[in-house]
């Protein structure tokens, strides 16, 4: 009636997607890592040492233009599944309409405005100064060295 114990056995029997899937994700955290510290790195002071390479230095100013739009998309990201969500429950407030009273509905529809609409407004903020701070730089801005806290 229980679970029969196979005494630490392995499934022979696996297909190559299951060990290609197994493998992927045994690597993937490495790889990340590795690739997080070379990012890093190149923010930190790439072009000099692009320089010294003798590559071409344009591939860092175009690592930290990049590096600013990805920070701009983030909260900006944030911001549109939070209004979505808000979306959603209009709709299902809507459909519920007969169902619940005014009182009880007026008090949920004032507190999942303020947990969604005011955090989705100051996200989008956030994403356009962010924008904006990208689009106002001066160009020597993108080639020093740039401070990483």
């Amino acid at each position: 009636m229980g679970k029969k114990i196979t005494n630490g056995k392995k499934n022979k029997n696996r297909s190559r997607k299951e060990i290609f899937g197994g493998l992927c994700w045994r690597i993937f955290p490495f790889l990340f890592f590795i690739l997080a510290i070379a990012y890093i790195a190149v923010l930190g002071n790439g072009y000099k040492m692009f320089e010294k390479l003798g590559w071409n230095p344009n591939i860092v100013l175009f690592i930290r233009y990049l590096d600013n739009l990805l920070l701009m998309l983030i909260p900006l990201t944030i911001a549109l599944v939070l209004l979505w969500k808000y979306i959603q429950t209009w709709k299902t407030w809507v459909k519920e309409v007969e169902k619940t009273s005014m009182k009880s509905r007026t008090t949920e529809i004032l507190w999942r405005s303020v947990i969604f609409l005011v955090p989705s407004c100051i996200l989008i903020l956030v994403a356009i100064q962010l924008g904006l701070g990208m689009l106002q730089s001066p160009d020597s801005y993108w080639k020093e060295e740039w401070d990483l806290k």
